[in-house]
């Protein structure tokens, strides 16, 4: 607890400063929460929000915290809210860690994944509470009650993970993906001899129908409005986009492409493939791994020991980083992409993990040894934390998050936003005309700076 309290703190600190501006799918949640809060019988928890691939009951928790603030700062609600969910990711994380390895390593790898520079990005700009914040609590959740249904042969706790992967289906579209591995880890068990065919395929339908039977309220409000659920994985999907790249290439060239950017950006963790389009330079500083240099060998090092040592115990996350990077990454544009591919990112901390519990059990390393791997492990956090910050706040991240809104001019967003609402108007976009003249007049000072009587209104 006084870990997760910790990163907790961290990720409070400054939360008006860095990330250095409004972008747009903050407003955009921002627009949502304020439907929730000032027009109530407009929304439902079952709506489709954001782009249209979320489901309510992920901006309702934002709007939740949101209206413990004052109005004007909107904004740092949503950020509170989203580092909360991103700790309890964190905790999430090591409880499934802890089911297979030492209470020091799992820590450690907590510890790393928390002061991750691009999960720290991720955490505090708002990203947490679009549903992967959902998605990965009660993928991992689930994750445990599976293998322990399967290793311990109890109904309910197939039962407790069906209703948790059916949660998972109500999270962002990179995380609704984490029930399949489910299936794919209860078929993997069968073929591996540790459970017999025909309770692995009971297991797997009945695990499917408790999913399905959750998921039933909001698969209800997706197929009433199929095409806005479906509008933002076709816009990034490979074959749709307009990008001079994939016009000019055949399709071997254009799949050796995804393959090739997906396994250097997520295996080999390579800097030289990353930041690629207007969205990757949003989550991971431009021409950088999403680790560091450190983190980056130990995770090379730590594949040898997951696939000898650790192999049985993280086959269910590794069959879900497959899954993840086939869907998210080889089938859309621009790979590697880190918001999609979240999952990834905790993946590599649990190979880390793996490795660094082989460590802490050599007899040799007791206790001197252990103290040092721990001290090691504070000096990469540490640094992390120190990467974060001056990224965090830089003007290079800023130009990333374009188009964006000065923090200062949230107060003006929300009281426009109410207005249109109020008279049953479209919801404010920063590129409107509307709202650009707003800006305009507040950089100039003139007479309808900041007033609700400026053009257009």
């Amino acid at each position: 607890m006084v870990a997760l309290l910790a990163l907790l703190l961290v990720r409070l600190w400054r939360l008006s400063e860095a990330p250095p501006n409004v972008t747009g799918d903050e407003v955009t949640f921002l627009n949502d929460i304020l439907h929730i809060l000032y027009s109530p019988s407009s929304v439902t928890p079952m709506s489709l929000m954001g782009d249209g691939s979320q489901s309510g009951i992920n901006l309702y928790f934002m709007a939740l915290v949101v209206r413990a603030f004052p109005q004007d700062d909107a904004i740092l609600g949503m950020r509170v809210a989203s580092s909360v969910l991103s700790v309890a990711v964190l905790g999430a994380f090591y409880l499934y860690l802890r089911t297979k390895l030492a209470a020091g390593p799992s820590l450690a790898a907590m510890y790393l994944l928390g002061t991750n520079y691009v999960f720290l990005n991720i955490s505090r700009a708002t990203w947490m509470g679009d549903g992967k914040g959902l998605g990965l609590i009660c993928g991992l959740l689930s994750f445990i009650m599976v293998e322990r249904a399967v290793n311990r042969r109890r109904w309910y706790l197939l039962i407790f993970g069906g209703a948790l992967g059916g949660l998972a289906l109500y999270s962002y579209l990179g995380t609704v993906l984490l029930p399949l591995a489910s299936l794919a880890f209860l078929a993997y068990s069968a073929v591996r001899r540790r459970l017999e065919s025909k309770l692995a395929l009971k297991y797997m339908a009945g695990f499917s129908a408790v999913a399905l039977l959750i998921f039933v309220p909001n698969l209800v409000s997706i197929s009433q409005d199929y095409g806005r659920y479906a509008l933002r994985s076709r816009s990034v999907f490979v074959g749709s986009m307009e990008e001079t790249y994939y016009r000019e290439k055949g399709i071997l060239e254009i799949t050796w492409h995804q393959v090739a950017y997906t396994f250097r950006g997520f295996l080999l963790l390579d800097p030289d493939v990353g930041g690629k389009g207007t969205e990757n330079g949003r989550y991971v500083p431009v021409g950088e791994a999403p680790v560091d240099t450190a983190t980056r060998a130990l995770f090379l090092l730590g594949m040898p020991a997951m696939l000898f040592f650790r192999r049985r115990g993280l086959a269910q996350p590794a069959l879900a980083f497959v899954i993840v990077l086939a869907a998210t990454q080889v089938l859309t544009v621009l790979p590697p992409n880190y918001a999609r591919g979240l999952f990834g990112l905790l993946f590599v901390y649990m190979v880390v993990a793996a490795l660094l519990d082989r460590l802490w059990s050599f007899r040799l390393s007791k206790p001197y040894g252990r103290m040092a791997l721990l001290a090691f492990v504070a000096i990469i956090g540490l640094w992390n934390l120190q990467h974060y910050f001056q990224w965090g706040a830089s003007p290079q991240l800023a130009s990333e998050r374009e188009p964006a809104i000065e923090y200062g001019q949230v107060p003006l967003w929300v009281e426009v936003e109410k207005r249109n609402m109020a008279d049953g108007q479209e919801d404010l976009v920063i590129t409107s005309d509307v709202w650009q003249e707003l800006v305009r007049g507040m950089a100039a000072g003139g007479e309808n700076g900041g007033r609700l009587d400026g053009p257009g209104l």
